[in-house]
């Protein structure tokens, strides 16, 4: 995708993050697919001084979408923590965080004029998502920013 952008010759401060000692939360979604993981690593890896975090949250896209086993959003109980306390252990939430469901259902599908949300009559030859398993979404979402879709 990136031949399609225009690009720019860096300046002095391309890839370059200013020093702070100021407390900063940076949340970013394995499978955002608009700030990739490996685009935001980078900016944890920086800013990795006293009570600045950098959370990957598992199977999250580019929102604040983290249902746990408990009913809550982990993400967002994060952020409140983080408000709350700088200082406090916030990631307790994270294992707890259930897996994307992609199976949808049929009233959603019938939303979209369809019995079925993996429907695709135009194109039978194309593979249909593994969503079985996160390991499968990681993988379909991996080939598809590739450009194998």
């Amino acid at each position: 995708m990136d031949e399609y952008w225009p690009t720019y010759a860096a300046d002095e401060y391309h890839n370059l993050f200013a020093d702070t000692d100021v407390p900063i939360l940076s949340l970013n979604g394995e499978l955002d697919p608009a700030s990739p993981l490996y685009q935001a690593e980078p900016v944890g890896e920086h800013f990795s001084g006293p009570n600045q975090h950098f959370v990957a949250l598992p199977g999250a896209p580019h929102s604040w979408a983290s249902p746990t086993t408990e009913g809550y959003g982990c993400a967002i109980n994060i952020f409140f923590n983080f408000m709350t306390d700088p200082t406090a252990d916030l990631l307790d939430c994270v294992p707890l965080i259930t897996p994307l469901d992609f199976t949808g259902t049929s009233s959603v599908a019938g939303l979209l004029g369809t019995t079925d949300l993996w429907e695709n009559p135009s194109s039978a030859a194309a593979p249909t998502p593994d969503t079985s398993s996160l390991e499968g979404v990681r993988a379909s979402y991996a080939r598809f920013l590739r450009g194998e879709f």
